[in-house]
């Protein structure tokens, strides 16, 4: 087996040349591209201490895909929820098109980096968290949720992000507290259609009364 010196060289950058001197690398910094080159028991002891920050890395972009994606964020403390409440609740907001991940406080602190107003959302990662993240319709995501917490009193929601703008807990109550976008829209159209229909009412009555005048009128003549 080679000596552990020469794979050290592997991993080291190359040496640069400034005139007449040679600069040498102050600190092995092993990559992805050198580490397949060292035999196994080496190879793996770079890539225990490099996968984290990979897998961290593919994480922090997958959040970010999803803040991006989603009409609105909601962030909560789910602490005391089982596993099973946690897969039923990600059921009942996959119908409404929404997600909720449990994210790691700080790699959700990196996610909202590029977010505005970010500092508000960032000051509310503490304690356990879990994302709301509602793709859909919101309203339908939101009362999804506040459903949930109905009968377990969880998830606790601590702040949210909505039309660029911020909503506290007392705003997601509110919200959760108007009538579903089917119910909004069944109302409107029943009040665009009530003047229609009383108009219509109204003009045949005339009508009818005109007719009635006329054959009253034909009546006295003869």
């Amino acid at each position: 087996m080679r000596p552990l010196a020469s794979y050290v060289k592997i991993l080291t950058n190359r040496p640069k040349t400034v005139g007449s001197s040679r600069q040498q690398p102050d600190a092995i910094r092993p990559t992805e591209g050198n580490i397949r080159f060292l035999p196994g028991m080496f190879r793996g002891f770079f890539m225990k201490k490099s996968k984290p920050n990979l897998r961290k890395a593919a994480i922090v972009d997958l959040i970010k895909t999803k803040i991006d994606k989603a009409k609105a964020i909601f962030l909560t403390d789910y602490k005391g929820l089982t596993h099973k409440q946690l897969e039923d609740l990600r059921k009942n907001l996959k119908t409404v098109e929404a997600e909720y991940v449990v994210v790691k406080n700080t790699l959700l602190k990196i996610s909202l980096a590029d977010k505005t107003k970010k500092d508000e959302l960032v000051k509310m990662l503490k304690d356990s968290t879990a994302v709301l993240f509602a793709y859909g319709d919101e309203l339908s995501a939101i009362k999804k949720l506040a459903d949930f917490a109905k009968n377990f009193s969880l998830p606790k929601i601590k702040i949210g992000f909505m039309s660029d703008t911020i909503t506290s807990q007392e705003d997601f109550l509110r919200l959760a507290s108007l009538p579903s976008k089917e119910v909004l829209l069944a109302t409107l159209v029943y009040r665009l259609k009530s003047p229609i229909t009383g108009f219509h009412y109204a003009l045949s009555w005339n009508l009818r009364k005109f007719v009635t005048v006329l054959n009253n009128i034909k009546g006295v003549k003869v």
